[in-house]
């Protein structure tokens, strides 16, 4: 046996709610976390290198030490990321946690201003999640003096950890380090249809703001993870009614200001609706859905030029579509969407060599275009043919 810290319930279930914003961000997503116990943000970082050892896009930890350096060591971050990292969209671990005399409350401070003031700069020049952690008891003060921060955070969290720890003694090599709970147990929750504590607040926490009546962003952000959560859980008519809600709210926003964070926020409203419409096996519906996604993201990559992520998203949607196009038969339609994608694909791949991720889906694309069955030629192909 071993004496091990764990999370309590209450703590599981935060822990989900954070695990679920960084992996199902996509793109930059703020998350902050307010904690100056080591042994709790601790765990939970452990549990995020767990899970990302996996994958290509490891997590990326940043833990400035001297406060003399820490808002330039930041800022300099910012200002000229690592293009490996970002397109990984490897989650960044922002630790500025430490304890010091009087200097160090100084540079802190000094920090959460120059992020407030370049805010805009944190959103573009770094698409993926970004989990920043700050010392228990700071949320007021980060609400106060980085109001314009604050409204951009996409999840914040006080780890608490009289909530969220408890101690116990646990069979060596029991748990699961990636979920931090019995194998056995996570075994039977994945496969019962019974809905999980976090798949049930999510479309909870979707019905109250419904009740508000307020229709904006963070309506449409609750909506995608109440989309995913009902979809998690087997309500597929759920997901539905949801998705055909968060559409709506997708299409007005960007009736209101079209901009490319509306355009993008419809592209992936579009892709939840293509998701539920697939889970219920109704394929023309999802094509449909992916097809004006697609659209979209060809409208990005126009607007915004080829970078990265537009051309990795592009080759993403193309993807999509051309699933659906093979679940149809539409053979020769899949078989030109899945080429595009594969360009794009071999483009990424060749761009950044030492990205896995972009080696293994240009040989997955490979795969799909020699699994195509060869469309039957027409009558009037067959007749050149044979003269």
């Amino acid at each position: 046996m071993n004496v091990s810290l764990a999370l309590s319930v209450q703590g599981e279930a935060h822990w989900q709610s954070l695990r679920y914003h960084v992996e199902w961000a996509e793109g930059f997503a703020l998350i902050v976390l307010f904690s100056s116990n080591p042994a709790l943000y601790g765990l939970l970082r452990e549990r995020l290198v767990n899970i990302y050892r996996t994958r290509v896009s490891h997590l990326q930890e940043v833990a400035p030490r001297s406060a003399d350096t820490l808002v330039e060591e930041v800022m300099a971050l910012i200002r000229t990321p690592s293009p490996l990292h970002d397109a990984a969209v490897a989650p960044l671990w922002l630790d500025v946690t430490t304890n010091g005399d009087a200097a160090w409350e100084r540079a802190r401070a000094n920090l959460v201003a120059r992020l407030n003031e370049h805010r805009e700069l944190l959103r573009h020049r770094l698409p993926r999640p970004v989990i920043l952690l700050l010392p228990a008891g700071y949320r007021q003060r980060l609400r106060t003096f980085a109001p314009d921060l604050w409204s951009i955070r996409d999840f914040s969290l006080e780890l608490d950890e009289q909530e969220m720890l408890r101690h116990e003694a646990t069979p060596i090599g029991e748990r699961d380090p990636a979920m931090g709970i019995p194998r056995e147990i996570d075994t039977v929750s994945r496969s019962s249809q019974v809905p999980t504590f976090f798949e049930e607040a999510q479309w909870l926490e979707w019905e109250r703001l419904q009740q508000r009546g307020v229709r904006n962003r963070e309506m449409l952000l609750a909506g995608w993870r109440a989309i995913e959560a009902a979809l998690s859980a087997r309500q597929l008519q759920r997901a539905v009614q949801i998705a055909a809600e968060v559409l709506n709210i997708a299409r007005e926003l960007g009736l209101q200001r079209e901009t490319p964070e509306t355009v993008r926020d419809l592209s992936i409203t579009l892709n939840r609706v293509g998701a539920t419409a697939q889970a219920l096996g109704q394929w023309a519906e999802a094509e449909a859905a992916y097809r004006e996604s697609l659209g979209l993201r060809r409208q990005q990559r126009e607007r915004l030029g080829e970078t990265p992520e537009t051309v990795r998203d592009l080759s993403i949607a193309l993807n999509r579509v051309g699933a659906t196009a093979q679940a149809l038969g539409q053979w020769e339609d899949a078989r030109q969407l899945y080429q595009e994608a594969l360009l794009l694909g071999r483009r990424l791949a060749l761009a950044f060599p030492s990205h896995v991720e972009y080696q293994q889906t240009v040989k997955r694309l490979e795969d799909k275009l020699t699994e195509l069955p060869t469309a039957p030629l027409s009558t009037s192909q067959a007749s050149a043919r044979d003269h």
